[in-house]
């Protein structure tokens, strides 16, 4: 496990060097993107930090992670600063929906269940949704 997560860093900072030499660029820009995105994805996932399992600074850690990081390697050489606020604003925008979304479950899981039977039923009335139904069966246990 170990030995395939080295090869896999390795080789993802590999082409990313490779692709900034291939560019052109003083500075190895797309290299230090694929070092912080390493980075995050390893603290969102591994202990002791384990961002996954907080609602707020996870959500934040996900949302940079798929927004951030493809918008500022798509304008490396024009990237300036009102974009990365722009983007991390953005991320912030993300963050909040994912945390509303995670409450919703938790407050009203029995609201959460209903919408999610409604959906799985082609925007039929949830009260014709089958009880046997897997979808909803698996989310009313």
């Amino acid at each position: 496990m170990v030995a395939q997560f080295l090869t896999l860093l390795a080789g993802g900072l590999g082409v990313s060097y490779t692709l900034d030499r291939w560019a052109g660029h003083e500075f190895p820009t797309l290299l230090c993107l694929a070092t912080f995105g390493s980075f995050i994805s390893y603290i969102y996932s591994a202990p002791p930090l384990k961002l996954k399992q907080s609602g707020w600074i996870g959500n934040y850690a996900l949302g940079s992670s798929y927004i951030a990081l493809p918008w500022w390697a798509g304008q490396v050489g024009t990237l300036i600063c009102v974009s990365v606020c722009v983007c991390l604003c953005v991320c912030v925008c993300v963050a909040c929906n994912v945390a509303v979304a995670h409450l919703t479950v938790y407050i009203l899981p029995e609201a959460a269940v209903t919408a999610a039977c409604h959906v799985t039923s082609l925007n039929r009335s949830a009260a014709t949704v089958p009880r046997t139904s897997f979808f909803c069966c698996l989310l009313r246990a």
